[in-house]
């Protein structure tokens, strides 16, 4: 095998420095350990189309990790066999064949796509990735594919070119969103934590808001950043409660988890009606101490305020 190659998580990381990865507080560990029994949380980016209003989802969803090889090593050569065998004996398989499943019940088509992680200035547009396709019945098929690609595929499921602002982003989950941060071909948003219960029924949508500032994380909630500078990000969050909810004739609550990295806080708004200038919060929690609790105990507090029993 070429470079000890591995499939891994996408990593938070400055996009100059792709080795520094952050070392946050991740409240997903809060919440999977306490999960009730064959219940899953799933993290994917999806597509909006932006030339409609309200943007519309697309019906195309992407569950994305990284491959990762020793430092040097050319990615153009790496075999594509090789990267399905390591995907299928990696977790993400078993992670991507679950929702999958999922994805299917909603009318969604799931698809993997596997970034490689280098040095962001390395990057090009013929730079390879790797598509990983299959149906319920069949064994998963690799198909190498590039970044320039991978931006038409963009384009045409957001309904034209995106951006992100003139400088691009400061950090990124991939070497490949650093890259496209800085083209009209941004990579899309992702959901946080999708949480399905036994039955492989979406429950809610979960997004997660860090607040590193001194002030009270009271003062710096969504609605001091909705519309702006964040109202599309919201908008799409809000697009794909709308579209799953509309599928399965039940309205799937999104749900806002912020976490101050000052102090042992964490407060939960459940946001109600939504248009591009207003929103609306249908719940919320307040402040919730977690100064002294466990991982466990501050995913408990999270799921009791949410209504899941154990």
């Amino acid at each position: 095998m070429v470079g000890n190659l591995t499939i891994s998580p996408l990593r938070q990381a400055p996009c100059d420095n792709r080795s520094r990865a952050s070392q946050d507080v991740n409240p997903s560990a809060w919440i999977e350990g306490v999960l009730p029994l064959n219940w899953r949380m799933y993290s994917f980016h999806f597509f909006v189309d932006w030339g409609k209003s309200p943007p519309v989802l697309s019906s195309t969803l992407i569950m994305t990790r990284l491959i990762e090889s020793s430092p040097g090593v050319d990615f153009s050569v790496l075999n594509d066999e090789e990267i399905l065998l390591e995907f299928c004996s990696s977790s993400f398989s078993a992670c991507y064949g679950n929702f999958k499943s999922v994805a299917q019940r909603y009318g969604k088509i799931l698809t993997g796509l596997l970034l490689p992680e280098l040095d962001v200035g390395s990057i090009s547009d013929r730079t390879p990735v790797w598509i990983v396709n299959s149906s319920l019945e069949s064994f998963p098929e690799i198909k190498r594919s590039n970044i320039m690609n991978l931006k038409r595929a963009i384009q045409k499921h957001s309904g034209g070119p995106v951006h992100v602002g003139a400088k691009g982003l400061i950090h990124g989950t991939s070497s490949v969103e650093c890259y496209l941060s800085n083209t009209d071909s941004a990579f899309p948003g992702d959901a946080d934590a999708v949480i399905v219960d036994a039955d492989g029924s979406i429950r809610f949508i979960l997004e997660f808001k860090k607040h590193t500032l001194s002030d009270d994380l009271g003062n710096h909630l969504m609605q001091k950043y909705f519309p702006r500078p964040d109202g599309r990000k919201y908008l799409r969050l809000n697009a794909l409660a709308s579209d799953i909810g509309n599928s399965s004739n039940s309205r799937i609550p999104l749900i806002v988890l912020y976490y101050s990295t000052r102090k042992p806080l964490i407060r939960l708004q459940e946001i109600g009606r939504m248009d591009t200038m207003t929103v609306e919060i249908a719940k919320d929690s307040g402040d919730l101490e977690t100064l002294g609790l466990s991982e466990d105990q501050v995913g408990r507090k999270i799921l009791n305020w949410l209504g899941i029993e154990k």
